[in-house]
């Protein structure tokens, strides 16, 4: 994890594939961000409770265990207007179109490039 006084901001990252939240992580990082990850929804709602200073959440849609929809509702019970980028190897399902219909929340579709994940956390956060 990377932590300086230049930091772009700070993300929690979820997503259950153990590859993909290290190459995610990366890409955060040289973007400047101060990562956070989760395996899991629960462990998700555990970061965020745990560490006030995440300023957006970058949730897988498809994860084992806590659906995607509980999961972004126990975190926006912890943190009301969270901003959240939705991420889906999939075109985006009912969930994912649920989800999409909330306020702050964008949906980036894997894979993505450092580029396309900078544009969708600076997108939503200009909201």
């Amino acid at each position: 994890m990377v932590q300086s006084s230049t930091s772009a901001g700070s993300v929690l990252l979820v997503d259950d594939d153990p590859l993909m939240r290290r190459a995610t992580s990366r890409l955060l990082e040289a973007l400047g961000f101060e990562v956070r990850v989760a395996e899991d929804g629960l462990d998700a709602e555990a970061q965020l409770s745990a560490w006030g200073a995440a300023e957006v959440v970058l949730l897988d849609v498809m994860m084992p265990g806590r659906p995607a929809a509980e999961t972004f509702a126990a975190l926006r019970r912890v943190r009301p207007g969270i901003p959240v980028i939705i991420c889906s190897g999939y075109a985006p399902e009912e969930v994912a179109t649920r989800l999409l219909s909330e306020p702050q929340v964008a949906h980036l579709q894997k894979p993505f490039s450092r580029a396309q994940l900078g544009e969708a956390i600076a997108s939503l956060l200009r909201r």
